[in-house]
């Protein structure tokens, strides 16, 4: 037997375990009971709706609720998701929520409709189940097991700064650099956690009392993303930004042309326009030109690219060269900021609009390698050319009277050239100097991340061969991005890249010097020697391509940016940046002393030699503060402050050498002497600017929301008065979608109204407009030194050309974001524009830079979506996108009168622009033609005051047509299915002039000794009562250049750009040969052109169609 003592004690320990169980299960007995009670209502509904349709937890519905009770709410919810709820009434019914929800899932609505109250649910298979809990203090809630994992993204990636909080509670944590987290739970199976990060899918995880570490991989939410603006200094969130600015992914880019990532961006983005270049045509070392809702300066000799936006890569300006040498892969995403309100920030450099562009920062936890091919084989376009053969074209100079035969004149000739017709001869020029171009784009990525550690480094080769023979533009780029997290809260990042581009232009010159050559001569004798001159003494252009003549050049530039990020406290943070740009540029062109340019040329100057080298150096700072507050209610305040300062260096030496014995003694040392007046030349220009800016951004209840920004910049371009200016932008817009109105429409997800006014402005002319600058020369020396000659003459008065912009925007989602809408209209006045001023010649100089201009423009741009078919396989969306812009000079200066008063006398081809006020900068101007007179055959022209004369009068020259369409944007249809897809891109252009050049050089005005558009022959003026549309081949040779209406006609024109076929390959079949993912695609360039007008396209370097293909592997 026990002692007493022993029973004693083990009576009291017995007796307190059945306390202690006794006081477990009735603090638990609920949760027993409730969940005894959710396994039976499962296992009976479960059974119960087999054959019921599954919801799957992912889909997202929309849903207005108003003063309903919770039955209310659930009944709805069932009716559009097919789920089943099974609740008690009386734990419901007592509860009333009103609200509005768009694109939610039934857990999110759930979340919102629960978070006040004692109220939870379970969802299993298409059943939900609600029950009543009672709520604890978090503290007693926490009293539990400590749990950790790893958040990662479906690539892999660590996520830091990832929310992690305990379900229906304050109580959370977030993830630190490596994606880590550690968080105390109840022990509890009910017990869920909920993750929450910006651009990703919310994750919820029910945790388990046997499990305590786990890894988290959430999935990217493409809606989020799409919710912010990227300014290129601070990120925006869309919903409360009053700015116009249109956003793509490198995705939608390649979509277009995975080899033109300029012309892509101009297709997507209404409002900006590809300035079509008809000289250049598919020349691969002409640079692109484009333009941002109308010009805002007028074109003169001290600007520089003056209607050209402003190009920002990962927080560094770029030049468009950069822009058009880049590679797309590197790329992640683009945005246009066009009015005011978006570009305000940038002050005195955003009066054109903005170009943002970010580079991907796709970084692993493993080492990832990429790389693409892109490329395409193109052939030259001469469907745009119909020119006689050689029987018609001798019988074309016949008619225009350059053979006589009553005289004899010429019958010899003639004969000649009769008999090597009737022998076969019909040389075909425009081939001679053309081949089949191509591009070939090696693009090779390695990124990954360790240690507190992120890098990605990216190289990429680019080949391209023009279509014109022995031309060629080569391109290599290397970039680094190294970050590292120095703790939770300071992150340093490195950024280096290096691009160097070499080119050559075609030796075999302009395409337009063989298309007037002549089918009856042979480029080469009957001994395969080539012929330097051919009939009416036309010179060979092929020997101009074997005589030593050359146009190259090459490019070498280097950018190092240093940047932190400090996170201060949540909710603010400090950023800022160091950026060095390095470049240097050479180009070099030589004319061979045996080239016909030097016919009657003395030996001592026949040959010539251009050199000039320029050097950049260019210096960048800043520092940026970000604040933001949220007071609850979807009421948010952000406030941005920071500054900027660039220091800009530019040395540029350069000079001519002519007198070259040899064309393979082309070094200047070789050459015989400088031309008169002209002797090597240097110049430095140094120039600096620096801005102070802020700005405010605020929401209340996600309806309402105004937001503000102010810069002061300085620059060292103007006078000692006028260094600084001030710049800023306001606006204000309204989310009617979030009102309690709009309840009753669930089918409209997004009705936002916009307005902004802001002023920026333009600074794109050379530095010392301000200053007297002179010319130093030992030809000047007097008395005792060197003597110098004004130069430049400065202006002291000079002011900033400023811009003002009004804005007027919708954005418009119904349907779950099947139908959305973008329209902006918009007011952009140009004032004090930088124009040259005359000056009397007495001073030295004729013009001063002044600010004496004013411009409009006035305009409005749509974007429409719609996703017309989507189900699980098939999916067709159309985007169609246009713009109509308007424009008016409102005044000009003095210089410019003088200008167009010489212009308007000229006698080129092709009328020159004049700037007048109250027209547009884009107006045509020349003499209105009333037709050709059927009788006589002469054309009838009208005077100004109305009056018919036969007298051709250049001051009679008035608008007859503006260049600007009416109406122009692009038409891009989408169509998939399961890993295929069809992309169509289509330009449409309506309502603009053109002056028809084609017709008016090589059909009327023609000179019968070079070959000619068939028109010519077919459709003149030849006897009395014709109505044609060309004078009498008789007048050809005599008539000069004249400007009529007569050659001006409607542009209404519909081009397919892009034809292009993809393939997706499925990646649980490339697992098992080391994919990661696998894209190709093939596709077409200009395959199909219909247009009003007909003229050659290309006239000194051809267009240009083809191939395209793409092969994007990822291991």
């Amino acid at each position: 037997m026990l002692p007493v003592s022993k029973l004693l004690a083990k009576g009291i320990l017995m007796l307190n375990l059945k306390n202690k169980v006794m006081k477990f299960l009735c603090r638990n007995l609920i949760w027993i009971m409730i969940k005894i009670k959710l396994v039976f209502l499962v296992l009976v509904l479960g059974f119960s709706s087999l054959n019921a349709k599954v919801w799957s937890q992912q889909d997202r519905i929309d849903l207005v609720f108003e003063n309903m009770n919770m039955v209310q709410l659930f009944e709805q919810i069932q009716q559009k998701t097919n789920l089943k709820f099974v609740f008690n009434h009386e734990d419901v019914q007592k509860y009333t929520v009103s609200g509005k929800v768009h694109y939610k899932t039934v857990s999110e609505i759930l979340d919102l409709v629960f978070v006040d109250k004692p109220l939870r649910y379970e969802i299993t298979s298409d059943h939900v189940v609600i029950f009543y809990a009672e709520q604890q203090d978090d503290e007693k809630k926490v009293a539990g097991i400590k749990v950790k994992g790893t958040v990662t993204d479906e690539e892999g990636i660590p996520l830091p700064g990832v929310t992690v909080m305990i379900k229906w509670t304050t109580i959370g944590t977030a993830t630190d650099i490596d994606g880590k987290f550690n968080l105390e739970v109840p022990q509890a199976d009910t017990t869920k956690l909920i993750f929450t990060f910006v651009g990703m899918q919310n994750y919820e995880l029910r945790l388990s009392k046997k499990k305590t570490e786990y890894n988290i991989v959430m999935k990217s939410d493409t809606k989020a993303l799409d919710d912010v603006v990227v300014t290129g200094i601070f990120t925006k969130k869309k919903n409360s930004f009053t700015g116009a600015v249109k956003s793509m992914t490198v995705e939608e880019i390649k979509a277009i042309s995975p080899t033109n990532i300029v012309s892509a961006i101009s297709m997507l983005t209404p409002g900006l326009r590809l300035i079509e270049n008809n000289q250049a045509g598919s020349n691969p070392n002409r640079l692109p030109e484009v333009v941002i809702r109308g010009t805002s300066s007028l074109s003169t000799e001290a600007d520089q690219s003056a209607n050209q936006p402003l190009i920002i890569l990962d927080g560094v300006e770029i030049s468009m060269r950069d822009l058009y040498d880049i590679d797309v892969n590197d790329i992640e995403r683009v945005d246009v900021l066009k009015d005011a309100s978006a570009t305000a920030m940038y002050g005195e450099r955003a009066a054109n609009g903005v170009i943002v562009i970010e580079r991907k920062r796709v970084l692993n936890d493993q080492l990832r390698l990429t790389y693409n091919l892109e490329g395409s084989l193109d052939v030259p376009d001469l469907k745009s050319y119909d020119y006689l053969n050689a029987e018609d074209k001798l019988e074309f100079e016949r008619l225009a009277g350059l053979y006589n035969f009553e005289t004899m004149q010429g019958f010899e000739e003639y004969n000649r050239k009769k008999i090597l017709i009737a022998k076969g001869m019909d040389t075909d020029w425009m081939s001679q100097p053309l081949r089949s171009g191509f591009i070939i784009n090696n693009s090779i990525g390695v990124s990954g991340r360790g240690s507190g550690m992120t890098y990605r480094m990216n190289a990429n080769v680019r080949n391209v061969r023009g279509v014109m023979k022995k031309d060629y533009r080569n391109t290599v780029g290397l970039a680094m991005y190294l970050s590292y997290h120095v703790d939770n809260k300071v992150t340093v990042s490195f950024q280096s890249q290096y691009s160097s581009v070499k080119w050559k232009e075609s030796p075999f010159g302009n395409f337009s010097d063989y298309v007037i050559m002549n089918p009856y001569d042979a480029p080469y004798d009957e001994y395969g020697k080539i012929i330097k001159t051919l009939s009416w003494d036309m010179a060979n252009p092929l020997f101009e391509a074997q005589c030593g003549n050359y146009n190259k050049g090459n490019s070498h530039s280097f950018t190092n940016t240093l940047s932190f990020r400090w996170d201060v406290v949540p909710g603010f943070f400090i950023n800022g940046s160091g950026t060095i740009l390095s470049s240097n540029e050479a180009k070099e062109g030589f004319i061979s002393p045996e080239s016909n340019d030097f016919i009657g040329v003395v030996r001592e100057e026949r040959g010539s030699l251009d050199m000039t080298k320029t050097k950049t150096l260019e210096y960048t700072g800043s520092l940026n503060f970000n604040y933001s507050k949220s007071f609850g209610d979807n009421t948010l305040l952000t406030l941005n402050a920071g500054g900027e300062v660039n220091k800009r260096e530019d040395i540029e030496d350069g000079y001519q050498a002519i007198g070259f014995y040899k064309p393979n003694l082309n070094a200047p040392n070789f050459a015989a002497k400088y031309p008169e007046a002209s002797r090597p030349s240097a110049r430095e220009d140094i120039s600096t600017r620096l801005g102070v800016y802020g700005g405010l951004n605020f929401i209340m209840r996600n309806k309402y929301f105004v937001d503000g920004s102010f810069r002061r910049s300085g620059s060292s371009k103007f006078g000692e008065n006028n260094k600084y200016a001030p710049f800023w932008s306001v606006g204000a817009g309204w989310n009617i979608h979030n009102e309690w109105f709009m309840k009753r429409f669930g089918w409209v997800n997004t009705f936002r109204l916009r307005y902004s006014y802001g002023v920026t402005g333009e600074v794109k002319f050379a530095p010392y407009q301000a200053v007297t600058t002179y010319f130093y020369h030992g030809d000047n020396y007097y008395l005792h030194g060197m003597g110098t000659l004004p130069k430049t003459m400065g202006n002291e008065d000079l002011t900033w050309q400023s811009t003002g912009m009004h804005n007027l925007g919708l954005n418009l989602s119904m349907w779950n974001g099947r139908l959305d809408l973008t329209l902006d209209a918009y007011i952009k006045t140009t004032e004090d524009m930088l124009i040259d001023m005359s000056v009397p010649p007495s001073v030295g100089e004729s013009t001063v830079m002044n600010n004496l201009g004013r411009m409009r423009n006035k305009g409005i741009e749509f974007d429409v979506t719609g996703l017309i078919v989507n189900t699980k396989n098939w999916r067709f969306s159309l985007k169609v996108n246009g713009a109509h812009n308007t424009n008016k000079i409102l005044a000009i200066s003095n210089a410019l009168l003088k200008y167009n008063n010489e212009m308007s006398t000229d006698k080129s081809v092709a009328p020159k622009v004049l700037y007048q006020e109250g027209e547009s900068e884009t107006a045509i101007y020349a003499v209105r033609s009333a037709g050709i007179n059927p009788a006589t055959g002469e054309e009838v022209f009208i005077k100004k005051n109305g009056a018919y004369t036969l007298v051709y009068d250049s001051n009679d020259k008035v608008v007859v047509g503006d260049e600007t369409p009416v109406l122009e944007g692009a038409i891009l249809p989408m169509l998939s299915y399961k890993g295929w897809s069809l992309n169509l891109s289509m330009m449409y252009r309506f309502g603009g002039q053109v002056y028809n050049l084609t017709r008016a050089i090589n059909v009327e005005n023609v000179n019968p000794r070079h070959n000619v558009d068939r028109r010519a022959f077919d459709e003149r003026w030849k006897k009395v009562n014709d109505i044609p549309p060309y004078l009498d081949i008789a007048n050809a040779d005599s008539r000069t250049s004249i400007h009529t209406s007569r050659f001006v006609e409607d542009d209404n024109t519909l081009e397919v750009k892009t034809i292009t076929v993809a393939y997706e390959f499925n990646p649980e079949l490339l697992k098992s040969i080391g994919f990661k993912r696998l894209r190709v695609s093939v596709g077409m360039n200009d395959p199909f052109r219909l247009s009003t007008i007909k003229y050659e396209r290309g006239t000194s370097y051809p267009f240009s169609r083809g191939f395209v293909f793409s092969i994007s592997p990822t291991f």
